[in-house]
């Protein structure tokens, strides 16, 4: 099956007609073709200048924290994006790309694009890139441990043997041509075009193996804005300038200055005071910002009158079931306990509207959530009492003879979810025994089965969905992250079809059914979904922000003063 080029634009691009695919959540490097360069002189008049909390890095190598994420998307593109107004994936890097009818084989067509020093991006800068990753021998492995990016890559073909250090090369990863990056998979995976989406998987350039060091102070990218200036540990900001050399343009902003702030609470504090012009918002500001500056009706889009967002992204906040001992072995008071919890008073009075009640696993910005699939992902007390009765029937004082362990790590901040959690429970009629411990005892217990209930984020780096069925409840993953035991084998082999499945509305039909499938089995209790608040200044009349915290500056676009 071919994918042509359509790419993501800016608001400007999609106005004139140019294209016909909207720029909502747009990824910051991937634009039109047709998008008009801002104009520098407005951006220079005083530089636009964002907060984020220090990254720990800018390298796609390792880059993890959403301050790195957010610079790490200005300065490269990815072969791939999901347009996250249609849900659908969308070409930057490639032009176009062709899937095997067995989803074994990709074949990406690259655009004519340049490096920020100039060089040429070919597909071996993106094999390279990929082989630096997955090779326990490159430089920054070496030097920093392996990327947690490399299992994205597992299914390629000589990963194994790469990351054993037994081979030099990732082989199933060619390049006919330049323009041409061919990959070979081990076993069927439909969805692998959207995991190459993921900000680690752009291209390196040479650089990055003749001087690493070099290329460690001052990355080299693909994207719409270059570095200036290096990298540093105690550096206090970045400034980023617009590289003339990339393909498009449809924003105002010439030049962003980022501020390096130590937390999220001071870089809001210089928002205030109008030091930035955008920033991150602490949870026990959003309210007050919200009426302030006004609230976008998307959670993604900063306008006149609404430059405060507050959207999910890809995570849920949720309680793992054991599936496989105890009490929560039974389905019925997994389900019970699902339809005890009150998630809207979680999402609105606990984290005072900053989280959305879950009613499923899946997160709303990935393809394949929709409205309501997990069927007791809701509140209804009655309900839960009937299937209650049939195991545990209340005895004296409307208690029942059951009682179960809520294990979750202490000192994370989530005394108060947790506490309600139990509250809810009670009212019901089962006891909660609240355990908050270490992180490491936490995990110790989760990989051996020595508890009830126990609090975790599932978390897709990707808007993906079987990034998150798959590695949770596939059977292929009880040594790993199905921390629930959850196995089944119509499940299984329903996940398995999903993946060989190339046509993509039929993939995500298939991905819906089992999706709801797994809700009503209830192997895990979702609470509410992530979501992440950011404010703009009244400089602001344009602005998106992604599913995963980006900021797209590239198509950013100040009011006219």
């Amino acid at each position: 099956m071919a994918y042509m080029g359509e790419r993501l634009c800016g608001r400007r691009a999609f106005v004139g007609g140019a294209l016909a695919l909207g720029a909502i959540g747009a990824m910051p490097g991937c634009t039109s073709l047709e998008g008009q360069r801002g104009s520098d002189e407005v951006a220079l008049e005083q530089p636009f200048t964002a907060g984020i909390v220090r990254p720990q890095s800018i390298d796609p190598f390792d880059v993890a924290d959403d301050g790195g994420m957010t610079v790490v998307c200005q300065l490269y593109e990815p072969l791939t994006a999901i347009d996250y107004g249609t849900g659908e994936l969308v070409c930057c890097a490639a032009s176009s790309f062709e899937v095997s009818e067995d989803a074994l084989s990709f074949t990406f067509h690259l655009r004519q694009a340049s490096f920020h020093n100039g060089d040429a991006v070919t597909s071996a800068d993106f094999k390279r890139a990929w082989e630096r990753i997955v090779d326990p021998t490159s430089q920054p492995s070496r030097e920093r441990g392996v990327s947690p990016h490399a299992y994205h890559l597992s299914l390629v073909q000589g990963y194994d043997e790469l990351a054993a250090g037994n081979a030099t090369e990732l082989a199933g990863v060619s390049c006919p041509d330049d323009e041409t990056l061919v990959v070979t998979l081990s076993a069927p995976y439909a969805d692998f075009a959207t995991v190459l989406a993921h900000p680690a998987f752009v291209p390196v350039p040479a650089l990055a193996f003749d001087d690493p060091e070099a290329f460690a102070t001052q990355p080299v990218g693909n994207g719409p804005f270059l570095l200036e200036g290096d990298w540093t540990s105690d550096v206090g900001s970045l400034s980023l300038a617009r590289f003339d050399g990339y393909l498009s343009s449809g924003g105002d902003l010439g030049r962003v200055v980022i501020r390096l702030e130590p937390d999220v609470d001071t870089s809001y504090q210089d928002f205030q005071t109008g030091e930035l012009d955008v920033s991150f918002c602490p949870v026990n500001e959003a309210s007050e910002a919200a009426s302030s500056h006004g609230r976008s009706e998307d959670g993604r889009t900063m306008t006149l009158g609404q430059r405060f967002v507050c959207g999910p992204i890809l995570a849920t906040y949720c309680l793992v079931c054991n599936n496989a001992a105890g009490p929560l072995a039974n389905a019925d008071v997994r389900r019970a306990l699902s339809l005890g919890i009150d998630r809207s008073y979680l999402a609105d009075t606990v984290f005072r509207g900053t989280r959305i009640p879950a009613d499923g696993i899946i997160p709303p910005p990935v393809p394949g959530y929709r409205e309501g699939s997990w069927a007791y992902a809701a509140l209804d007390r009655a309900r839960a009492s009937e299937l209650l009765d049939t195991s545990y029937p209340t005895i004296d004082g409307g208690l029942r003879s059951l009682t179960v362990g809520l294990m979750y790590v202490k000192g994370g901040g989530h005394d108060d979810v947790m506490e309600a959690v139990a509250a809810d429970m009670e009212e019901l009629g089962v006891t909660c025994a609240l355990e908050a411990v270490d992180l490491q005892v936490f995990y110790e217990r989760l990989a051996s089965g020595n508890f009830d209930l126990a609090r975790l984020d599932c978390v897709t780096e990707v808007a993906c969905a079987d990034r998150v069925l798959y590695p949770w409840f596939h059977s292929a993953a009880l040594s790993g992250s199905n921390y629930a035991r959850f196995s089944s084998a119509d499940i299984d082999a329903l996940l398995d079809e999903a993946r060989a499945t190339v046509d993509s509305s039929a993939r995500l039909a298939l991905i819906e059914d089992v999706d709801a499938q797994i809700g009503q089995l209830c192997p895990v209790i979702p609470l509410v979904y992530h979501a992440q608040c950011q404010v703009g200044s009244d400089r602001v009349a344009y602005l998106t922000v992604d599913p995963v915290g980006n900021t797209d500056f590239n198509n950013a676009e100040l009011e006219e003063r």
